[in-house]
């Protein structure tokens, strides 16, 4: 951490009730009050760095949820589809295809005219 400047330090107050609390505290558990004062404001520094790590995993869940929702709502559209294409025959169906191979085939037409004569 990069060492801080007369200019950038800023006094900090507590009330007298507080200080008096703290030194009891600290006097209880055998502390010594320098030592308890420094962590309690590392770990403030810490806090505030893990509080901006979990607004961020909160984002990335909430964002996350909501694309996964319209994969499954896209995804389950384009079955639907397929399967109602395929069952009216527009759609030649393999196992070994993925969505992406499916294409629209046409109907296959009754033979009629001139065509007829290649048959015979």
């Amino acid at each position: 951490m990069p060492e801080s400047t007369p200019e950038d330090r800023q006094p900090v107050s507590i009330s007298s009730e507080l200080f008096d609390f703290l030194r009891g505290f600290c006097d209880q558990k055998g502390i010594r009050f320098v030592d308890f004062i420094e962590d309690a404001l590392e770990n403030a520094a810490h806090r505030h760095d893990l509080e901006g790590l979990l607004n961020d995993a909160a984002q990335l869940e909430a964002t996350l949820k909501i694309k996964q929702q319209k994969a499954f709502r896209q995804g389950f559209q384009q079955g639907v589809l397929v399967a109602t294409a395929s069952f009216q025959g527009n759609l030649e169906v393999s196992r070994r295809m993925i969505p992406r191979e499916i294409k629209n085939q046409p109907r296959p037409q009754a033979v009629a005219g001139g065509q007829l004569k290649l048959f015979e």
